[in-house]
């Protein structure tokens, strides 16, 4: 699920060109890498939730194989990571956060997101119905669960300036990223900011809570969320195939937003841990977050340029990217 509920993205800076990133590329540039082998990885951003069930299906009914694309769909720990490992060349796709990944490039990473697939921010501020607080003006005085030095913490201040609150007139209380829904329903905080698509469903399903929901994109700040990255070599000897790749995805996610239940067998099956009522409704949120008003009736992934650069505005607000560049090519390609 990206790394939001650990830590989703580091506030001020992604550690990412560090001497284990250094190394790791210089391994992969010696041995030979992904980006020229002709069977690749995609790496997901995290452990099997119900929005990672198009890629599965994409794998096991053989979309993949059918645009000639020989590709095995892995597990990841994190976005930062799964960038981090395709940036190497130790995988050559990856699917991650789109802050994260913007984070990255702006420190270098040679990396770019090739499709943004879920492009309406999940960032929400989860309560208990019963809390009362229906509209931002009620989150004064309230305390907000929060994972401390993650892209919630970040974007907090800027989802409450946009929404007329004052952010000194709320209380942010640290809480570790797997206890924030737990947390809520002990009452332990009034609100968390969570992720929709991940959170939502936990709290229901498996917490039995009736939420309420305020989205940070209601109120004007959207960061373009789930992203297929690729690297630049990959981009350079490969083309044909990141096009493959991409239109395969996209593929999937057609098929799956038409009929999400071939595609929720085939997550079930491969990961039969997964509470079912859980990964159905992670899936279905994330449908509802597949466009922006601007690309609504768009096919899945087109990405148009006022969203991203939207998303670098934000990323600056929130301290996470040092200025505006109004330089889109440097985070999407469009081949």
């Amino acid at each position: 699920m990206g790394d939001y509920a650990v830590s989703k993205y580091a506030r001020r800076r992604v550690p990412v060109l560090g001497v284990v990133t250094l190394l790791l590329a210089m391994v992969a540039a010696c041995s030979g890498n992904q980006s020229s082998s002709d069977s690749v990885t995609l790496r997901l951003d995290f452990l099997p939730s119900g929005y990672h069930a198009p890629f599965v299906w994409a794998e096991q009914s053989g979309i993949y194989a059918d645009s000639d694309v020989d590709l095995t769909v892995v597990d990841g720990t994190g976005s930062a990571v799964t960038a981090q490992r395709v940036a190497s060349g130790a995988e050559a796709y990856g699917f991650v956060d789109m802050g994260t990944a913007m984070q990255l490039i702006d420190q270098g990473a040679p990396i770019r997101a090739i499709s943004v697939i879920v492009q309406r921010s999940p960032l929400s501020l989860l309560s208990l119905t019963s809390s009362g607080i229906d509209e931002p003006a009620d989150l004064v005085g309230k305390r907000i669960g929060q994972v401390g030095d993650g892209a919630n913490a970040a974007m907090l201040p800027v989802f409450l300036r946009a929404a007329g609150v004052p952010v000194d007139g709320v209380q942010p209380v640290n809480v570790p990223g797997p206890s924030l829904p737990q947390a809520v329903v002990d009452g332990d905080v009034d609100a968390m900011i969570g992720i929709l698509n991940f959170h939502l469903a936990i709290l229901e399903h498996e917490l039995g809570a009736d939420i309420s929901r305020l989205d940070i994109a209601d109120y004007g700040v959207n960061v373009l969320s789930f992203a297929l990255i690729t690297n630049e070599t990959e981009i350079e000897q490969n083309p044909d195939r990141v096009r493959s790749v991409v239109s395969a995805t996209v593929e999937a996610w057609t098929s799956v937003v038409a009929d999400p239940e071939p595609a929720l067998a085939a997550l079930q099956e491969a990961y039969p841990d997964l509470n079912p009522e859980v990964a159905r409704d992670q899936l279905a949120t994330t449908i509802t977050l597949l466009h922006t008003p601007a690309t609504e009736g768009m096919p899945i992934g087109t990405t148009v340029d006022e969203d991203v650069l939207a998303s670098e505005q934000a990323l600056v607000d929130a301290g996470l990217l040092d200025e505006v560049t109004g330089e889109v090519d440097r985070y999407l390609w469009r081949g």
